[in-house]
């Protein structure tokens, strides 16, 4: 997650990307995250080199999730450069 906002340092929100870039918080047990799942993997494939897609899993990154204003296991975020 430090690509992109470095949550521990940072209290506010502040992009450090260099590229676009999708994050998906999902968990394992969420039905709507493994929908999602193959749509991005696509999306990270057809646009290699122009975007980032991360995952980040909430059970075990609660950290980042707070640093994101996490709300719900189903969540997408878009950040541009």
């Amino acid at each position: 997650m430090n690509k992109i906002f470095n949550y521990e340092k940072n209290k506010e929100w502040k992009f450090e990307g260099e590229k676009p870039c999708i994050i998906d918080f999902y968990a394992d047990w969420c039905g709507p995250c493994k929908v999602v799942a193959p749509v991005l993997e696509e999306l990270s494939k057809d646009y290699d080199g122009k975007i980032n897609v991360f995952k980040v899993d909430t059970e075990s990154r609660t950290g980042a999730c707070i640093g994101f204003w996490y709300k719900k296991h189903s969540f997408i975020f878009i950040c541009s450069c």
